[in-house]
């Protein structure tokens, strides 16, 4: 298989091989890309897709994106030949634990600091429950003392969004420059990547 530099042309492959169980971030193509685009590869045929990130002396693989679950264990070993014929490290993460029952001759380890975040959608837009309380007092304390807005992004928002960016970026004591990036490449390509984004407006009309 051919490793290629990412494109925007990969997302319908991607977004057309996802199943209804791949919940998990590395998953997303929007993420993908505008995090490391110009770091990440892609190789593709008829039977799965494989993402990587170059990081200097390991590729950090996603899990494949397979047309068919039978073609898993292909799919890892191709990753893995790709990594040792380049002479760096290989890993892969985010294979489920059903997965990684079926491989043979790999470690697998839990890493929390990798795990995912999983929220419940109507908890979260309903915050009840003692759980719940100081998100609650937050919110109430925000709506009460601010007057604010929210509206849908337009291309037309972009220079101010970067801006507040740019005054967090300089704010922060830790380097947060990958994700400035990022938000710069999403607000740039959120129509091409399908991306929804809001703007919550405090003190202006």
């Amino acid at each position: 298989m051919l490793f290629e530099k990412i494109q925007l042309n990969d997302r319908e492959y991607v977004e057309r091989t996802l199943k209804n169980d791949d919940v998990y971030w590395e998953f997303c193509f929007s993420c993908i890309y505008v995090w490391n685009y110009d770091k990440t590869y892609v190789a593709k045929d008829e039977r799965f897709a494989l993402i990587y990130f170059d990081l200097g002396k390991k590729y950090l693989f996603l899990p494949p994106y397979l047309t068919n679950s039978c073609y898993l264990k292909d799919a890892v070993n191709e990753a893995y030949n790709h990594a040792k014929s380049n002479n760096v490290e290989f890993v892969m993460r985010g294979l489920t634990c059903e997965q990684t029952a079926i491989l043979d001759g790999f470690k697998a380890i839990t890493s929390r600091n990798d795990s995912d975040y999983i929220y419940d959608v109507l908890e979260l837009s309903e915050l009840k429950g003692k759980k719940f309380h100081a998100k609650r007092n937050f919110v109430n304390r925000f709506t009460s003392r601010n007057n604010y807005s929210f509206k849908t992004y337009e291309d037309s928002d972009y220079d101010k969004a970067v801006a507040l960016c740019e005054k967090w970026l300089n704010e922060k004591e830790s380097n947060v420059t990958m994700e400035f990036l990022a938000i710069k490449k999403s607000l740039e390509l959120h129509n091409d990547l399908g991306l929804k984004i809001g703007l919550l407006f405090v003190k202006e009309d």
